[in-house]
């Protein structure tokens, strides 16, 4: 099913012969993420938007957005470990996500959100 050939990904959709080679890692199209519940244990990532009406949230590796009255729910990923820290700037319109590298000794990787849009900067 998969190929290691100059260290692309293979992947079978039909369990054929065919396989498609892809450059970059994707989202895999079979899995959807619909809901996600809890939060990140050990960090207090919980941010409510200006206006009220969104709370953000990080779960392990993932930023959730969530409508609070539809409970409609977004999802910012990109992050390998868990979340550290959130913040907003003074609007809410931008939210800075940090995670530390591992045991704290690496790097650390920040990702800057663009929440009406639901982009990354």
């Amino acid at each position: 099913m998969t190929d290691n050939s100059d260290n692309d990904l293979a992947l079978t959709a039909d369990h054929s012969q065919q396989s498609h080679h892809l450059k970059t890692l994707l989202p895999d199209p079979i899995l959807r993420l619909q809901t996600v519940i809890g939060l990140s244990s050990g960090f207090n990532n919980l941010l409510w938007t200006q206006d009220g009406n969104y709370v953000l949230y990080s779960s392990h590796a993932i930023v959730v957005q969530m409508h609070i009255e539809t409970q409609q729910q977004w999802f910012f990923i990109g992050h390998t470990d868990k979340i550290s820290a959130i913040a907003f700037n003074s609007n809410s319109s931008l939210l800075a996500t940090i995670q530390t590298g591992p045991n704290g000794k690496e790097y650390s990787f920040i990702k800057i959100l663009d929440i009406q849009q639901r982009s990354k900067l």
